[in-house]
């Protein structure tokens, strides 16, 4: 958790001074001096499948041929799979992005910055490096660490600006390859967009389906919203994961509540996280094996709706309470008096916004958030603040 101070005054880029893998360069005589040598590598990453199959890495996202690539490989190769494109094949999904980077980077990365924000980052890097920085279990566990170096204030600048960057190097590569690859073969593409610094309000409305998950609502309508205001008004939801419950020990009330909240929260197509074949293995009661929940392992990352739950013979009449209350919401539009400013990798939960948009909620208003992307499309009219099709009275 240690980081050391750098004088930023005193910065010298010595790149024209490696060759061969030879630094030769004769630093000033006055004051102690620090190295930083920087590389790019393959992360090396595998899926979470890794285990069947012995090269089963994870797709640069920001290599447009490798994209391509990964999906020419997977199922351009199948033409009895895409037949039934449109019909009983509706759409490709991605995953929320778990990657295991030290920090994400691109072959275009130093250029893309130079030209969006105006400076090169080359000689302020050392600024951007910190343990596990953008390392998947760097959110999922809650673990932190210091930055490597620090320029002092202006550091988080720098970290800022690289982050945005990154953010950009999805929309360059990632989505654009993506849509275009998967819509022209007549399918839609559902994407979990967050974790890696990225705006996720404007990757909602990238995807062709947004999806977000979880049980935390502000969190949930930052999907939403993004869904809403880009025009992607079909807002998917990995539903009933992380319940504190957990597995079998879930009613239908559990179940209701999740729903409510996700439903009020913006999300009007739930998809169920944990519909595993039964597996009556021995020693393991009437419930059988789950891959996702285990008092062996400790895990618990989902919920087993299936046969093996001591509720199945109630999950007919909740799934109608669900089928009902979606079409519902899947006919209306969205319709809000309020936008909330949520500046670019702000954690939506943040002590600092609970008191605005409770005010706001307690006052009978309907709201969404809002990014800096829209703010910067949006038009002010007799009518209010229009962003595309919808029009809002005031900004917060």
């Amino acid at each position: 958790t240690d980081t050391m101070s750098l004088d930023i005054d005193t910065l010298v880029d010595i790149t024209a001074h490696v060759d061969n893998g030879h630094i030769r360069w004769q630093p000033p005589t006055d004051g102690e001096w620090q190295i930083v040598s920087i590389y790019t590598m393959a992360s090396g990453s595998h899926l979470l499948i890794a285990a069947v199959a012995e090269e089963n890495y994870v797709t640069d996202p920001f290599d447009s041929e490798a994209i391509l690539r990964f999906y020419e490989g997977w199922i351009g190769k199948h033409p009895e799979l895409l037949a039934y494109a449109g019909t009983t094949l509706r759409a490709l999904f991605s995953d929320s992005y778990e990657y295991f980077a030290q920090r994400l980077f691109s072959e275009d990365f130093i250029e893309l910055f130079r030209q969006n924000r105006g400076y090169d980052v080359t000689p302020f890097l050392p600024a951007v490096f910190q343990p596990a920085r953008d390392q998947h279990f760097f959110f999922f566990t809650g673990m932190r660490t210091a930055p490597d170096f620090s320029f002092g204030e202006v550091s988080q600048r720098i970290i800022h600006d690289y982050d945005l960057t990154v953010s950009e190097l999805f929309f360059k590569h990632w989505y654009p390859v993506s849509r275009e690859w998967i819509e022209s073969h007549n399918l839609q593409f559902r994407q979990q967009g967050y974790n890696p610094p990225l705006d996720v309000m404007r990757a909602a409305g990238a995807a062709t389906i947004p999806e977000t998950e979880g049980g935390n609502p502000l969190w949930l309508k930052r999907v939403a919203s993004g869904g809403h205001l880009y025009g992607r008004p079909l807002i998917s939801a990995e539903s009933f994961v992380f319940l504190p419950k957990g597995g079998f020990a879930l009613t239908p009330q559990d179940y209701k509540q999740e729903v409510d909240l996700l439903l009020t929260a913006g999300v009007n197509h739930i998809i169920y996280h944990g519909t595993p074949y039964r597996w009556e293995a021995e020693g393991y009661g009437e419930t059988g094996w789950s891959p996702f929940i285990s008092p062996y392992t400790g895990t618990n990352i989902s919920t087993t709706i299936s046969e093996a739950d001591p509720f199945w013979k109630y999950q007919s009449e909740f799934n109608r309470y669900v089928a009902r209350l979606q079409v519902l919401l899947q006919q209306g539009a969205p319709d809000a008096d309020v936008l909330v400013y949520l500046p670019l990798f702000d954690n939506p939960d943040h002590e600092r916004f609970l008191p605005v948009v409770k005010a706001i909620d307690a006052s009978g208003y309907a709201w969404e958030w809002v990014n800096d992307d829209l703010i910067a499309q949006a038009n002010w009219t007799d009518g209010g603040l229009e962003i595309g099709k919808l029009v809002f009275q005031a900004i917060v």
